[in-house]
């Protein structure tokens, strides 16, 4: 058997090419004329018989995600500041997209009034661009199914169960939907959801099965 082989005349190693045993036909390899970009990987684009030409092939983009998920009950109340309220966080990195989706769910054991909940995320300095969308599930009939869009740049906040559940002696589970998407700019850091009870004088309980997950899109 035939090999082909390299030396490196610096310390004498070598590369060795090895055919084959019991080759039944002769086989042509064509390499493509460029030397490719960063990234590319070298792929079959056509075979005619026996011999076969290679080329240059960028590999499709694969979507990183990220998730945070809530592993203990927390209980939110009325005036709390947002520093100290329930919230998933997930790091993200400087210059990337990412889409926000996520349920958050809870549930009021007392009457009261006005009891509003507020979910809120936050993102990076330089952010180009935040926005949340909300809908509630399971919620009274005077909000259930009513999304609600905020847009900002690295803070948006929005009201949602506004007055429905006045003198409700309770209600829930429910459920928050979250999708948004956020574009980062050159600060990386943490997106952070928070949600804390608004209105009313009641303690709401935010579930520890509550989720984020951020997924990059370039």
């Amino acid at each position: 058997m035939d090999a082909l082989r390299l030396v490196d005349k610096s310390t004498g190693r070598t590369i060795t090419l090895q055919e084959p045993t019991g080759l039944t036909n002769n086989l042509s390899f064509t390499f493509p004329s460029t030397a490719g970009t960063q990234g590319q990987t070298l792929s079959i684009g056509s075979v005619s018989g026996n011999s076969v030409n290679f080329g240059w092939v960028t590999a499709a983009k694969s979507f990183a995600s990220l998730a945070a998920r809530m592993t203990a009950n927390q209980t939110t109340n009325n005036g709390v500041a947002t520093a100290a309220a329930a919230k998933l966080s997930a790091s993200v990195s400087a210059n990337r997209i990412y889409r926000i989706q996520g349920v958050i769910r809870g549930q009021r054991g007392n009457a009261g009034t006005g009891d509003n909940i507020i979910i809120r995320a936050d993102a990076p300095a330089n952010t180009t661009n935040l926005q949340l969308g909300v809908r509630c599930f399971n919620c009274p009939a005077a909000t259930t199914g009513v999304p609600t869009l905020q847009t900002g740049t690295t803070t948006v906040s929005t009201t949602v169960d506004p007055a429905g559940i006045a003198g409700t002696t309770s209600f829930g589970p429910y459920g928050y939907q979250i999708d948004g998407f956020v574009s980062l700019g050159n600060t990386s850091g943490t997106i952070d959801v928070y949600f804390v009870e608004s209105g009313g004088t009641n303690n709401t309980t935010i579930s520890q099965d509550s989720f984020i997950v951020l997924t990059e899109l370039n």
